[in-house]
């Protein structure tokens, strides 16, 4: 069980790196993940174990933080965020992939693949971010968690770090 969060990270970059044929395109995907996953949790710490964002709550809420993150709010969303970032990213990489294989240089590629995209996985997030930040609105502290971890990856993921 210890050896399972570098057995998934290992498969993720093998199987970019094997895609792609390229070392760097492993790493970088496994980098990038690893970019969102920590901001995503490091913020559901300091929000839910040291009350970072009480003052932002409703009073009818209470106080979010001061307690503890449940340990199911990541089991459930680890493998949801891990999928849709690969997701997004992997379709943005397949782009410039292609777009660098029909001949285009490496900028006009990453510019083509954005072009072709961008949109797409924007209105995508869009759409799963309405989806999961309704989950915060719910009065059971699971839920609200797994709503506020699903909805801050979804920011992080497709707004910050694969523009």
């Amino acid at each position: 069980a210890e050896y399972m969060g570098g057995a998934i990270v290992l498969a993720i970059y093998l199987m970019q790196a094997l895609q792609f044929r390229s070392l760097f395109a492993g790493l970088r995907v496994v980098l990038t993940l690893m970019v969102t996953l920590g901001w995503v949790y490091g913020w559901a710490v300091l929000t839910f174990q040291h009350g970072a964002l009480d003052r932002l709550a409703p009073a009818a809420l209470g106080p979010i933080g001061h307690s503890s993150l449940y340990w199911l709010v990541v089991v459930i969303s680890l493998p949801i965020s891990v999928g849709l970032s690969l997701d997004y990213d992997f379709f943005i990489s397949f782009r410039v992939w292609e777009g660098h294989n029909s001949g285009l240089g490496d900028r006009a590629a990453v510019v083509s693949a954005l072009q072709s995209t961008g949109s797409v996985i924007t209105v995508a997030g869009a759409v799963m971010l309405v989806s999961f930040s309704g989950l915060m609105f719910s009065p059971v502290p699971l839920l609200l968690q797994l709503g506020f971890v699903l909805t801050m990856d979804i920011l992080i993921d497709c707004f910050v770090v694969r523009p």
